[in-house]
């Protein structure tokens, strides 16, 4: 872990920031050494949370930047191979940059015939490199690079459009994708080679109607029993045959997906308004958080990976901790859980 108080900057003297672009939203990283990185205007910005001062800006993006990854040193380091801050940042014009923040040296840019990016992420959970990083390109191509030198390893074509992928913390093998109705898991994934299948597609019910009818039966039956006869109602399907039986959930709507970190093959789906929990092993829904109606909507989530608890972003900069906690009526509620009003909140 660093010290904060004793790295040293070379900082660029003439860069200063300023408000932010609407293409710099969602251009914001937290990384493990406890800097944060985000995107103003054609600038990465490197905060120190700790005193809130600037510490660092990066200035050779000709666009808006939109994408900013933090790399993950987590392997052994010595004196031949000492730690360094790198920083993958992807702009409006589709290039792709790899910063040694401390010394502000662009170690290397490449691009994929200047596409612009969607989303991307570091492999950083496998010994054979430190430097691969995955970068999703619209409308659905998926390219493995070498970030160190620029190198394209291999690069896979979807036939759905998609736009924001996760990776499975307990299994780098298992990828889910953002589709424009559905989402496309992934079990097969290697570094060694692209995909070699397109996936399984998934659809969300609809929950709309469904929600309609819990609430005229919530007075008739107990609250529990309410909230498991609407989560049986909100499956997850895989094929055709699921699409005919209900109209699926757009998710387009969908603002993130996440894996739960401290529970395997648990997948969170973010909405403004709640966010379902879906079981990967049951392909069904398992829980649903829903906003207060005195709280903002949902921004963005935050899992953690030593308790079943997550925070919450919201759209009014409040910031929200809930934690799993277990019903005191049924058994069968007992073992499911749900995550209530929330623990603590900070604004």
């Amino acid at each position: 872990m660093y010290d904060l108080n004793t790295i040293k900057f070379r900082v660029s003297p003439r860069a200063l920031s300023g408000t932010l672009h609407v293409n710099n939203k969602g251009a914001c990283d937290w990384g493990h050494q406890g800097f944060i990185a985000y995107g103003c205007q054609n600038l990465v910005v490197i905060v120190d949370p700790n005193t809130m001062q600037v510490v660092q800006t990066l200035d050779k993006h000709k666009g808006y930047v939109q994408n900013v990854k933090w790399a993950r040193e987590n392997f052994h380091h010595d004196t031949t191979n000492p730690y360094t801050l790198r920083l993958a940042c992807s702009d409006y014009n589709g290039k792709i940059y790899i910063w040694e923040v401390m010394k502000s040296i662009l170690r290397s840019e490449f691009s994929e015939n200047s596409k612009p990016i969607e989303d991307m992420e570091w492999l950083g959970e496998q010994d054979a490199s430190q430097d691969l990083l995955l970068v999703l390109h619209p409308p659905a191509h998926l390219i493995l690079w070498n970030a160190e030198s620029g190198t394209k390893l291999w690069k896979k074509t979807y036939g759905e459009t998609l736009y924001k992928f996760v990776i499975d913390p307990f299994n780098s093998c298992n990828i889910a994708f953002k589709g424009e109705n559905c989402i496309i898991f992934v079990d097969n994934f290697s570094i060694g080679k692209a995909p070699s299948s397109s996936g399984r597609k998934f659809f969300v019910s609809n929950t709309q109607g469904n929600a309609k009818e819990s609430d005229k039966n919530e007075k008739k039956q107990p609250r529990s029993s309410s909230l498991t006869s609407r989560l049986s109602h909100i499956l997850v399907g895989d094929g055709n045959a699921k699409r005919d039986e209900e109209e699926p959930q757009d998710t387009m709507e969908c603002l993130q997906l996440a894996y739960h970190k401290s529970l395997r093959n648990h997948l969170l789906l973010i909405y403004p308004k709640e966010i379902l929990i879906l079981d990967l092993d049951i392909n069904q829904t398992v829980g649903i958080i829903q906003a207060e109606r005195t709280n903002s909507n949902f921004g963005l989530v935050m899992p953690l990976r030593l308790r079943d608890a997550m925070f919450c972003l919201h759209e009014n900069a409040s910031v929200t901790l809930r934690q799993r906690r277990l019903t005191d009526v049924t058994e069968n509620d007992r073992e499911m859980g749900v995550y209530g009003t929330p623990a603590c909140m900070s604004v």
